[in-house]
């Protein structure tokens, strides 16, 4: 692969991984601190589908196979309430149907993220 980049700007990779570098620390400062990989990439799931404008049912997030069993998920589901990630309402449409939604604290874990992922893109940022 060969690179032409300007002198003094940095390759793509490079914002990537300085990306990476600043969320892990995000992750690991409290953030997400004790949530495992797999958790983490459930409530990233939710907030996909809350992103797109997408109602996700407790149904449909168990569905998502990424994070196992349908079971399984299930049970991430109700960590992730009760450590404050996610909130599960009932629907307006279907009393017997529950919503799942991100919580202030994952809006605000989401933001930081984006922060993150504008900083790392700037040329000369801070690794």
């Amino acid at each position: 692969m060969s690179s032409h980049q300007p002198p003094g700007d940095k390759p793509p990779i490079d914002a990537y991984f300085r990306f990476l570098n600043i969320s892990q620390t995000i992750r690991q400062e409290g953030a997400l601190a004790g949530v495992d990989a797999v958790d983490q990439r459930l409530l990233e799931f939710v907030g996909a589908s809350e992103h797109r404008g997408e109602r996700l049912s407790v149904t449909g997030a168990m569905a998502f196979k990424a994070a196992g069993s349908p079971a399984t998920v299930y049970r991430r589901l109700q960590r992730l309430r009760e450590r404050g990630w996610i909130e599960v309402c009932p629907c307006q449409d279907d009393p017997r149907a529950k919503l799942v939604t991100l919580s202030a604290s994952a809006h605000d874990y989401f933001a930081q993220l984006a922060a993150a992922l504008r900083l790392a893109d700037q040329n000369g940022a801070p690794d």
